[in-house]
């Protein structure tokens, strides 16, 4: 599924598009988005980067933000197995089956449709990592909200 992406990250850096315009898309597209305002310090950071630079700050932090989701998934998949075991199976398979799907939605909102949006511009490697990022850490505040304290 991530190979997609990495295609994309590699045409990033060939490809060539205004500098102003792609910051500007980035700009309206970073303030519009429902999380925003809850951007972390470290992605802002990023953001002060030159464009090359900025891809792989976003992608370090997109990793760790994995990471941190992964065992919040495994916290929520011991808190289903302790708090209903007769039903615990099924239950870990439909946590399952959302997480996939989920999976499947970020990539591909996070994948080539963003590449179209940034007409595959030097700006698009950073703008797919930067969706990654927000998107990772909205999942994990929402598995953490619904499995943590039960």
């Amino acid at each position: 599924m991530l190979g997609a992406l990495h295609q994309h990250r590699r045409l990033a850096s060939f490809t060539r598009c205004s500098m102003s315009a792609a910051w500007s898309v980035f700009a309206l597209l970073a303030l519009s988005a429902p999380g925003a305002a809850q951007e972390s310090g470290a992605a802002a950071a990023c953001d002060k980067l030159a464009t090359i630079a900025q891809s792989g700050c976003l992608e370090k932090l997109a990793n760790a933000a994995d990471a941190k989701l992964n065992e919040v998934y495994r916290r929520a998949v011991k808190t289903i197995e302790s708090s209903d075991p007769d039903h615990a199976a099924a239950w870990k398979a439909e946590l399952k089956k959302a997480q996939q799907a989920w999976i499947a939605f970020r990539d591909a909102d996070c994948g080539a449709l963003t590449a179209y949006e940034w007409s595959h511009g030097t700006g698009m490697g950073a703008a797919t990592e930067h969706c990654i990022l927000e998107k990772t850490e909205a999942r994990t505040r929402e598995l953490a909200s619904r499995y943590s304290g039960r």
